[in-house]
């Protein structure tokens, strides 16, 4: 399990959702983005990686989305990683990176 700081958290700042190009407002919900680049610091996890908007996913993907697949794994045992990956994917809220 992840902790919970880097799967989800709330906005402190205003930011650029690069997935949907629109603003993250203080108080939205974001995930960071899986990519290097940053160093990894005691308490801020990954300096160098951005952060989207919970239902936004980037090609790299966030945190939230692993999560999300691991929860679906779980509820759905049955269901192929790929079939797992489609249904997240196809979520009414859910904004893919083109």
């Amino acid at each position: 399990m992840l902790p919970t700081h880097r799967i989800c958290c709330k906005s402190n700042f205003k930011l650029h959702c690069f997935v949907c190009d629109g603003t993250i407002n203080r108080g939205d919900e974001i995930s960071q983005v899986l990519e290097s680049g940053g160093m990894e610091m005691r308490r801020v996890p990954y300096s160098g990686s951005r952060w989207v908007h919970n239902t936004c996913f980037p090609i790299d993907g966030t945190m939230y989305y692993l999560e999300l697949i691991a929860h679906m794994q779980k509820m759905k045992p049955n269901m192929s990683y790929k079939n797992v990956v489609k249904l997240v994917e196809s979520a009414p809220n859910v904004i893919l990176e083109a």
